[in-house]
């Protein structure tokens, strides 16, 4: 038997594909980690996965990280994967060019402060249905001026 590469410890920061993610729990059946941030603030277009492999193991992203993609002016789109419980505080503030935010997950549990200052002022979030009024609150005063509108995603 060839010995398994070792899980990441807690805390350890990875590089996989465009991103930074920080290991944030080792138990071998709950293995996750939190988007930290891109590589380039060049990116228009990000789709947050819902999971990424490092030495092996498959770790959930359940996490965005406060300020991950703060400032990225190029920034147009994001859209929000399916294990995702948490958006960190400014996470997406500054983002000007913002207009579309999908969201996947039906697990959000925290959006933090400000999350969504200053994106663009014609954005939408599109919603799954099932968590339409549970993610407008959720979504709710982060930041968005009030021309920013909600959709429903076609499910």
């Amino acid at each position: 038997l060839k010995d398994l590469p070792q899980i990441p410890k807690k805390g350890t920061k990875v590089t996989v594909g465009n991103f930074t993610y920080k290991i944030t729990n080792t138990s071998t059946n709950k293995l996750s980690a939190t988007l930290e941030k891109p590589k380039k603030n060049t990116y228009t277009k990000i789709n947050i996965p819902s999971s990424i492999k490092v030495n092996g193991y498959t770790f959930k992203v359940t996490g965005i990280s406060d300020n991950a993609f703060r400032n990225n002016k190029k920034l147009t789109s994001v859209t929000i994967s399916s294990n995702i419980t948490t958006i960190g505080k400014q996470s997406f503030s500054g983002c000007a060019q913002l207009k579309k935010i999908t969201i996947k997950s039906m697990v959000i549990k925290k959006v933090g402060k400000d999350a969504l200052k200053k994106i663009n002022k014609n954005a939408y979030i599109q919603i799954p249905v099932k968590k339409w009024s549970a993610y407008k609150s959720k979504f709710k005063n982060k930041g968005q001026v009030s021309t920013v509108i909600f959709k429903k995603a076609k499910s």
